[in-house]
């Protein structure tokens, strides 16, 4: 899930001279040349992430798949199959016909679209689709009407699987879906089963049915995996002025700093002053250090408070 800084509250800054240096982005334009004997490149699918474990009840269960990247692969007369490590059979199965990866290679399954981004399909209970563990999610090629509740763990179509526990023992009974040597993946072994999900680095690594590539880091649903274990989310690292600051100009600009690179979207911050008002700005800077360029300038003894939103506010990094 993305991770935010929390609410910040300071108010306006001294007056300073801001030099701005116009950043200039450049695409290089790299072209590729494949020679394929087939004339087309073959999708091999994976499954790329799971998250089964939410605070609370869990409501942005999803599974994603990933083709390598070759983007539009259809996902006709495949079916992914929740098994149960209490028995060691289905529980649920899912037809996938009419479906297929977006331009990127990605197709997300969910039990709630509402709460989970990118979800391709929305399928039902909305909240505790895919047990916790030691459980299994895996990819067939066959239809859903193959798999009845409780039918039992089979290698035949298997084209890939994951059997994951939060902090469970190993499952013997599900292990048969893997290759030899692959081992139950923890959901819990990251920051924590709630926050993580079980995700392959380098992403769509690894290969089917294979779990040595799996850690556990922030759910990245329908997006290249962000691979960064135990990342921290961002957070505001100092302002100018500092919070409490006084004897502010009232032309001047209000500087945020971030602890580390972060992408802004939408309404990411509010200006709002007790005999002035609410102050629309001009922002410049970035990633890491924003400027707020207030459109109207303060008036004198009133305290005005900045607010960033956290939810508008989102990491980049891969430290």
């Amino acid at each position: 899930m993305p991770r935010h800084p929390n609410r910040l509250n300071t108010e306006k800054p001294h007056n300073r001279d801001i030099f701005r240096k116009q950043n200039k982005s450049y695409m290089l334009l790299i072209t590729l040349l494949f020679m394929l004997l087939s004339g087309q490149v073959v999708a091999q699918l994976v499954i790329n992430e799971t998250d089964a474990d939410q605070t609370g009840t869990d409501a942005a269960e999803f599974v994603e798949l990933f083709d390598g990247g070759v983007g539009n692969t259809s996902l006709d007369g495949h079916v992914i199959v929740l098994f149960n490590g209490s028995d060691d059979a289905s529980y649920l199965a899912f037809d996938l016909d009419g479906f297929s990866t977006n331009a990127n290679g990605y197709f997300v399954l969910c039990g709630d679209a509402a709460n989970t981004v990118n979800c391709d399909l929305d399928v039902s209970p909305n909240t505790n689709l895919i047990q916790n563990g030691a459980d299994a999610v895996a990819l067939f090629t066959a239809n859903a009407a193959d798999f009845p509740n409780d039918t039992a763990v089979t290698t035949t179509n298997l084209i890939d699987a994951i059997v994951y526990g939060t902090n469970d023992s190993d499952d013997a009974g599900l292990l048969p879906l893997l290759n030899a040597g692959q081992t139950q993946v923890n959901e819990g072994g990251g920051a924590g089963s709630t926050t993580d999900s079980n995700q392959r680095c380098a992403n769509g690594s690894g290969g089917g049915r294979n779990t040595n590539t799996y850690i556990q880091a922030i759910p990245t649903p329908g997006v290249a995996n962000l691979c960064t274990a135990g990342d921290t989310a961002p957070s505001v690292s100092s302002t100018t002025p500092p919070s409490g600051g006084s004897g502010i100009a009232l032309d001047a600009n209000i500087t945020i700093n971030f602890s580390e690179d972060v992408v802004v979207a939408g309404a990411w911050f509010a200006i709002n002053c007790t005999t002035s008002g609410t102050h629309s700005a001009t922002v410049t800077g970035g990633p890491q250090s924003y400027i707020l360029d207030p459109a109207a300038d303060f008036v004198m003894s009133e305290t005005c408070t900045v607010d960033v939103f956290a939810a508008q506010v989102t990491d980049v990094d891969a430290d």
